[in-house]
């Protein structure tokens, strides 16, 4: 291919211009050469464990060699007197040591390449790509130069890993040669715009001196006129064929210039216009001249508004579009001695690459700002001293912090004690090289422990690394569900197992349950062989017992399904004589019951659920050894949306049976384990099959519940047992008087509750009770509703998404009618903002899920009220 200096030989401007492109290729010999040495070095003690001593020190000399020769020769050039008149000189002895230097890069894949080590390979493949990617800021004001380096650089590398022969192998020699060849055509369109740059330099240089010189000409032609009257004559008829020779340069340079340059008088009609930019426009140079420009370009708003700016007197810059072209335009109005507006000069210069490229990149910016700002995952930056530069503000939704609040604050702060020590180990590393997901455990705004999964790169300004950046995703709910997952497939499993068990117990025992009584009837009362068969039969019978629990672990327990109170099975396990006696043997523990008057029924089987609750307040006793307070709750509730604790309860109406004591509390590393059968922490010797939290287990799975557990050593647990409510024989239970006490007179309610099934449950009750009712899935529709009709009272759902919320639905609603009558309904306990609705003059506060008493007798106080 021809040279640099082949290129440009033919004239003095050219032969200027090459030896300004050696003089830039020598201004980077110093930082190539330390570049050399700090990678040859770097790369030496990577591979020193992996590459034999001898052939890494003769490396290493050979690099120092090329480098001090480079260093030798550029101390000659800068010396050198002749580094402007004889460029090619100078050029050929950089050519021969960068070269050099090429080989030496090339020869790491003879001498240095490791064959123990993938990774190893991978880094001296690293390593010299990015000398080749360097070398294109700096040698391509030469493009020989480039490829004498790039080339014999990357090549032997390619061609080993093709050699090797391997998928992986041959993959990542692909990859080199991609990366050759990519960086090949990235240093040319450098090369071009480099040469570009430099040969504009000397045309502008021409260009002023020209019109510098003309400058002083005419300066010295008025001068003589004004000294040298006599002479006036021959120095007009000199200086006007000197002015003529000017004018015909100048008008070579506007003709053949990639500009539009025009002149027009005060009202618009064009004097002048020239330059090769008007082709661009469609018109050719001079022949518009006499025209009007609001005649030229009537359909053109932008051009007839800055020519009317420009003939009022006003100095424009503008861009502007014209036929698919943009133009930097700039106008420059004229005036004449007097002071007077005589009309204006401008010029255009193409522009039309330069504004794609910033639209495309503004285009592009604003993609990856609606990318990371619309992504469910986090993107982040921090500095060297873990401090947040950067972070996406869907942070907010995980975290409860918005993006403001964490910026200039240390992210160390936020993770979990258990967890700090690993992540500051993992970010100084963090800090050298790319590091693949961790998964750490954080604290949200309201002080919650949640899991997210961490991934992190270095962040590099030059040559110095300032912090990382990466990517961080929320995995609790993942997580949750996998520990979910393991316990319910563990359990599944050990259910298998104590199927089959009691499956053959069964078989086995019902001889000895059932002889040990036959011969009982047959054996005359003073035999002596009574007492033995009833001890064998009591042994039997218990055996059954725990039979009956593997059953019920088995998932094989609950055969039928009956419609329940959890209130008369409560009442009725306190009454049973194992409770009555359990409580007599332990005089310091008190029970208390709170159980909820309308509660729903459920279907289930009272034997099962009978046989938890009996177990629960056993264990609730038993770790309780010096006395205590066990606390027996009822209650109706209607969970919104999922609920994530121990077990995943999902959105639905439940009737809840909560256990809590007082006791000594479950430590959280037995917490996953408390329903595995036979395992305990009692102590040898102390009452109990070893079954019953699994029993437990069982008989909610059965059942469709779910579980939640709320313990902390030394301060007490309770058991959240969730059964699925249903109003089958609600209503019909009801008493004719207790649904008059709350019966309307054909009121008129709204109802505001975005759950389907929530506002056709409340409407149908409502119904019920005599009122008229419309119903309505949001806020913003409530408000909607009430601009142009009336309600006599509105039952409001505080929380509501998407949208707003109860409390900021009834302040508009108070804004449109100030007396309007509301109850407040929610799902959830009674809050801060549930407090301030009522504050601001809403009624009773009724908790989900509706009853005909709770939603019949709030309404009915607050239409009386």
């Amino acid at each position: 291919m021809p040279s640099d200096s082949d290129r440009l030989q033919p004239s003095a401007g050219n032969h200027r211009l090459f030896a300004d492109q050696v003089q830039k290729q020598y201004e980077h010999t110093g930082f190539g050469t330390a570049a050399t040495l700090i990678n040859g070095m770097i790369l030496a003690f990577v591979l020193r464990g992996h590459v034999r001593r001898m052939e890494l020190i003769v490396w290493l000399v050979g690099a120092v060699m090329v480098s001090a020769l480079r260093l030798v020769l550029n101390g000659l050039y800068r010396r050198s007197p002749t580094k402007t008149s004889n460029p090619q000189k100078w050029n050929a002895g950089f050519l021969a040591t960068l070269f050099l230097s090429g080989v030496l890069w090339g020869s790491t894949a003879i001498f240095l390449f490791p064959s123990d080590s993938f990774a190893h390979q991978a880094f001296i493949a690293f390593v010299t790509g990015g000398m080749v990617a360097g070398a294109i800021g700096a040698f391509t004001a030469v493009l020989s130069a480039f490829y004498l380096f790039s080339i014999p650089a990357l090549l032997p590398i390619c061609f080993r890993f093709f050699m090797l022969g391997s998928d992986i192998h041959i993959a990542m020699g692909a990859m080199v040669l991609l990366f050759l060849l990519i960086n090949i055509l990235t240093a040319t369109r450098m090369h071009k715009d480099i040469l570009a740059l430099l040969a504009l330099r000397y045309e502008r240089s021409a260009l002023i001196a020209d019109l510098q010189q003309e400058v002083d000409q005419r300066k010295a032609a008025q001068e003589d006129l004004r000294r040298q009257k006599e002479q006036v004559e021959a120095i007009v008829i000199t200086r006007t064929d000197e002015l003529a020779r000017a004018n015909q340069r100048l008008r070579a340079i506007i003709t053949y210039a990639p500009l539009v340059i025009w002149a027009i008088d005060r009202e618009g009609v064009l004097t002048f216009s020239d330059g090769k930019g008007m082709e661009k426009i469609g018109f050719t140079p001079g022949r518009a001249v006499g025209k009007s420009v609001f005649e030229l370009f009537a359909d053109n708003q932008p051009i007839i508004d800055i020519t009317q700016r420009a003939i009022s007197g006003e100095y424009i810059s503008d861009t502007i579009h014209f036929k698919d072209v943009f133009f930097e335009v700039r106008i420059q109005p004229i005036t004449d001695a007097g002071g007077r507006l005589t009309g204006a000069i401008g010029i255009a210069l193409d522009v039309t690459e330069q504004t794609l490229a910033k639209e495309a990149l503004r285009k592009s910016e604003e993609k990856f700002r609606d990318l990371v700002e619309n992504i469910n995952d986090v993107i982040y930056a921090v500095d060297r001293q873990g401090m947040v530069t950067y972070v996406s503000p869907v942070i907010e939704s995980i975290s409860g912090f918005r993006a403001s609040e964490l910026i200039g604050k240390n992210f160390f702060d936020y993770i979990c004690p258990q967890d700090r020590a690993r992540l500051k180990n993992d970010f100084a590393r963090a800090l050298e090289v790319i590091r693949g997901p961790e998964e750490y455990r954080f604290f949200d705004k309201s002080g919650e422990t949640r899991w997210c999964r961490v991934s992190s790169r270095p962040v590099l300004e030059g040559d110095e690394i300032t912090g990382i950046q990466g990517v961080l995703a929320d995995v609790t709910w993942s997580k949750r569900l996998e520990e979910q997952l393991t316990r319910a497939q563990k359990m599944e499993a050990l259910g298998t197992l104590a199927g089959g068990v009691a499956h053959d117990l069964n078989n086995i025992l019902s001889g000895i349950v059932s002889y040990p009584e036959l011969l009982l009837m047959d054996l005359p009362q003073d035999s002596p062989l009574r007492r033995p068969l009833a001890t064998i039969k009591r042994s039997g019978e218990n055996a059954a017992a725990i039979v009956q629990d593997l059953l019920t672990l088995s998932r094989r327990g609950v055969s039928t399904l009956e419609l329940l109170n959890l209130n008369h099975i409560v009442t009725d396990c306190l009454e049973s004589p194992e409770i009555q006696s359990m409580m007599r043997l332990h005089p310091t523990v008190h029970l208390s019951t709170h159980l909820q008057s309308d509660l729903f029924n459920i279907y289930g089987s009272s034997i099962h659920v009978f046989k938890s609750l009996s177990n629960l307040i056993s264990n609730a006793v038993e770790a309780m050894p010096k006395g205590g307070r066990i606390e027996i709750t009822t209650g109706n509730r209607y969970a919104d949306s999922v609920v994530a604790g121990f077990d995943t309860v999902k959105e639905g109406e439940y009737v809840v049976l909560s256990i809590a004591d007082s006791g000594i509390g479950i430590p959280e590393s037995d917490r996953a384990r408390i329903f595995e059968p036979f395992y305990t922490r009692k102590a040898m010797g102390r009452n109990g099959s070893g079954l019953g939290m699994a029993v437990v287990w069982g008989t909610i799975k059965d059942h469709h519940g779910y579980i939640d557990i709320h313990s902390e050593e030394g301060q007490g647990t309770r058991f959240d047992l969730f059964f699925p409510a249903t109003r089958d024989q609600l209503q019909k239970s009801r008493k004719p008087e207790t649904l008059s006490d709350f019966a309307g007179n054909g009121e008129f309610i709204l109802v505001v509750d975005d759950i389907p099934v929530q506002r056709e449950i409340a409407t149908r009750i409502l119904e019920r009770l005599g009122y008229r009712c419309e119903a309505v899935a949001s806020g913003e529709e409530a408000i909607e509703f009430l601009r142009t009709r009336t309600a006599d009272l509105v039952v409001l759902d505080m929380i509501m998404a998407p949208g707003i919320d109860g409390y900021e639905t009834y302040r508009q609603i108070r804004s449109i009618r100030p007396e309007q009558k509301a109850i407040i309904a929610s799902g959830y306990s009674e809050t801060e903002r549930v407090r301030e609705a009522q504050a601001m003059g809403a009624g009773s506060y009724i908790k989900k899920p509706y009853t005909l008493a709770s939603i019949g007798k709030a309404i009915k106080e607050e239409l009386q009220r």
